[in-house]
């Protein structure tokens, strides 16, 4: 039987996938626990979670980035 994942190893793999650069490690691990019908029902679940956290946080860096432009520039149009 496929050994529990431990909160500890959790949050290391959320962190790893915020940090890694583009996250790959989230898009990566997820598709392969998500994709494996051997893996627990957990795994699987996490797996979600951590392709979730890897395509989102692109996303969200992606806005962010527009948005300090977008700032900019009607900071530099307002003198």
């Amino acid at each position: 039987m496929d050994q529990e994942l431990s909160g500890g190893l959790k949050a290391l793999l959320i962190i790893g996938t915020i940090i890694f650069p583009g996250p790959l490690l989230g898009i990566i691990l997820g598709i392969i626990w998500m994709s494996d019908n051997n893996a627990s029902l957990e795994k699987r679940k996490f797996g979600k979670t951590l392709l979730f956290i890897g395509i989102a946080v692109p996303i969200i860096g992606c806005l962010c980035y527009f948005l300090f432009i977008v700032g900019l520039a009607g900071l530099s149009a307002m003198y």
